[in-house]
Parts: structure tokens; sequence; C-alpha cells
């Protein structure tokens, strides 16, 4: 039957091998949540303006720069910029051959045969190919994995080829499932981490494979009397499913929101500081108790829960479960500790607002006093000391200051000398 329009039926129906179904290119084949890229991309943000503000002579150095003379040198060295335009143009080629076949590649499977039409104008000849399924079903034609993935979208990068030695090879033959929808069918965009095994499992590997029965053209294929290798080759026999467990789930989500708590915190309180810091134990505790109550909590989870032995005694679980419970609670004590020190910061922040006081500078030793406020401790432990001991002993400082939460700290903002701090350091690199 030709492929047309009046061939093609919706996927599923109750006569399977009477109908000719057509394949359309999915350029993502595990299309990230729209909530995942932001998350992604906001983490990304925040990484970078970490590091830009690790190194705060990065922007002095960038508005430093004579781009008149960068401009001139460009346009005296244009055998430098024949490179940079091949290799713009080859990009240019590469998205757009890329765009062609997105759009016009389809598959096309009939009762017989399963042909693939890449779109492509000229190159088309080597690019196409069919596939036998009589010769598949009668094992003529054995279908092989090209690889065994494991892991990190493993659906997307699971393909299939056939045929002689020859077609192992880059260029041979190959069906990756995942890559083709119907365009009769609702467009499902798999949750954050649906294929996404950390660790391998034998738990992970029949979810996979699971996942890999309900692809469109997997299920179609399956109608038809072809069945595709599974998922993976042999399944593994060490690893914990990091997600197939609710209190882990948990644990894993956590660790990566504390750290990225971390970094918007660092960023935010950048130049708020403790008038005396607390000593780093505290902060220690702190990711300490996080990380204990944390392996409290995912202690009472047990994989063997189901499993009772005669007696009513339930089987303990593997040692590789707990040391992996122990791994989360330490990780989550970790990042729990990278927020211990800027989280009071921001509290106090938000909970009051800030007043100016004038401080009176001390060198030996280095310190600012506070004038006309005796319950208001000294600042102590002060940052970039080198500027502080350049300016001269009983200058008057004026900060904005606030009270900690409950009134159990001090903390002052040093935006207004950071400017300072830098043009000094400018002005005396050590």
């Amino acid at each position: 039957m030709a492929p047309g329009h009046n061939a093609r039926h919706r996927f599923g129906t109750t006569d399977p091998m009477q109908q000719t179904l057509v394949f359309h290119w999915r350029p993502a084949s595990s299309p990230l949540p729209k909530s995942a890229a932001l998350f992604l991309a906001f983490f990304a943000l925040a990484a970078v303006g970490m590091v830009l503000w690790l190194s705060p002579t990065t922007w002095a150095a960038l508005s430093s720069i004579d781009w008149p003379w960068v401009w001139q040198k460009a346009v005296q060295a244009p055998g430098k910029l024949v490179p940079l335009m091949l290799y713009s143009l080859v990009a240019v080629v590469v998205i757009g051959v890329r765009h062609v076949h997105t759009n016009r590649a389809r598959l096309i499977l009939d009762d017989h045969t399963l042909h693939y039409r890449s779109g492509m104008p000229i190159v088309k000849r080597w690019l196409d190919w069919s596939l036998d399924l009589d010769a598949v079903r009668s094992l003529a034609l054995p279908l092989r994995p090209v690889i065994n993935p494991r892991g990190a979208h493993a659906l997307r990068f699971y393909a299939v080829t056939w045929g002689t030695a020859r077609s192992k090879g880059a260029l041979g033959p190959q069906l990756r499932p995942a890559s083709w929808y119907l365009p009769e069918q609702a467009q499902v965009r798999p949750a954050l981490f649906a294929d996404f095994a950390l660790w391998p499992s034998e738990k992970s590997r029949a979810a996979l494979q699971q996942r890999l029965l309900a692809l469109p053209l997997v299920h179609a294929l399956a109608q038809r009397d072809i069945a595709l290798p599974p998922v993976t080759a042999k399944p593994p026999t060490i690893g914990i499913d990091l997600m197939a467990y609710a209190r882990m789930r948990v644990a894993v989500y956590l660790f990566f929101g504390l750290l990225l708590l971390a970094v918007v915190l660092l960023l935010s309180m950048r130049d708020t500081y403790y008038f005396v810091a607390p000593p780093l134990t505290a902060w220690l505790a702190c990711g300490g108790v996080a990380g204990i109550g944390m392996l409290g909590w995912m202690w009472g989870e047990n994989p063997n829960a189901q499993a009772e032995q005669p007696g009513g005694a339930v089987p303990a679980p593997p040692m590789g479960f707990r040391a992996t419970q122990m791994l989360l609670a330490v990780l989550v004590g970790v990042a729990a500790g990278l927020c211990a020190p800027s989280l009071p910061l921001a509290l106090g922040s938000l909970a009051q607002a800030s007043e100016e006081q004038a401080f009176v500078l001390h060198t030996l030793p280095l310190k600012l006093v506070p004038v006309g406020a005796d319950d208001m401790p000294a600042i102590q432990g002060l940052k970039a000391s080198e500027y502080w001991q350049s300016l001269p002993d009983g200058e008057v400082v004026s900060l904005p200051v606030r009270r900690g939460v409950f009134g159990q700290w001090w903390q002052f903002d040093a935006s207004a000398v950071r400017e300072k701090w830098i043009a000094y350091y400018d002005a005396h690199p050590q």
C-alpha cells in the first residue's frame, strides 16, 4: 500500500497489519521540560555570577581594552578572518542541513518493509534505506544493538543496526526508536529525570525497557511481530537507582536545591558581613546536624520491606544501600553547611531595615569602633585588611548596620566601600 493520506490510520487500531504508518523525526528524543531548562539556566547564570564576583577585576580589565586598536588589527589581518568566516559558513550549512532533515525526514512502516526517507536532495540515494521485516521475522536478518546505553538519557542513544559485518560502522543503517513519533499523537514530554538512572541497577534497567516498549515505533513494530533487542544487553550487577526510592529522590532534589540556594545567598550577601564572624565549627555543626537528620529520615526506607521472611522478620537492606544513604546524607550536609553562613545574613536583611552608623577606625589592633552606641560591638576581622591599614588611624567611616534576628548578632553592609577596595588593590597589586 503506498503511503498517503488515505493510507494513514491512527496508531493503535485493532487491525495494525493493514495500516501504513508515517513517522516524523523528533529533533530531541528526550525534550527537557521548561521548568528543568529554567532551573539549569538559572543555575548557570548564578555560577557565572559567582565566578565574576570571585574575580572583581574582570570588569575593570574588560573596560580597559582598547577596542579601536583591536578592530584596526582585525582589519589589517584579513588572512586570519578567512578561517573564521569559513567556520561560520560551515556552521550555517550544518544548521541548514539539520533543519531540512528535521522537517523532511520520514519513516514509513507497513506490513513488510520499514522505509527511511531522509528528504535530503542529491545525497538521499546514499542516506535512504529499507529494512525487510519478513527477513527479520525469519531471523535471516538479525537486529543488533549499536550500543548498550546506561545512565543518563539511555533511550535517546539507544539504536539498532542489521545486515552484514560491514554495516557495523558509523555509516551503516541505524534505527533510533526514540527519535520518531506519529504526528497524529499528542506530544508527551517525559518528567524531569524520566530516563535518568544515576546508578545502573536491575530496577532501572527494567524501567528503561518498559519505556522503550512504550515508544510509538517500538509498539508498532511489536504489532508486526518485530522485537527489538533490549535496552541493555545484560543486567548490571551493582549500583542503586537513586530515583527509584522516594526518600533518596527527595535527598537528591534537596542537595541540588540547597546547592542552588547557597550560590544565590553567596551572590546576594557578598557585601554583608558579621561584626564578629562565628567560628567555622558553627557552620560545620549546621551541616552535620542537617546530614544526620537526613540520614535518620532516609534510614527508615528499606528496599526489602515487602519481602517478609518466615517468623515476621524483614530482611535487612544490603550494605550498598546503606552506604548510598550515607553518601547522600553527607552531600546534603555539605550543601546545608554552604548555606549556613549566608542564610542568617539574608534573614537579618529581610527582618530589619538598615541604619547608618559612624565608626572610628583603629589600626592597632584593626577594628571599627561604633560612635555613640554602647550596646553595639566593634567590627573585627575586617576583610581587605590592607586597605583598612592604609587609612589613617582615627578616621570616621559610616556603614549601614542591622541587628540580627532576635538580636543574636550584628551585621553591616560594605557595598559602599567595596569600590574603594577594588581601586586600592588595582593600584597596589601584590
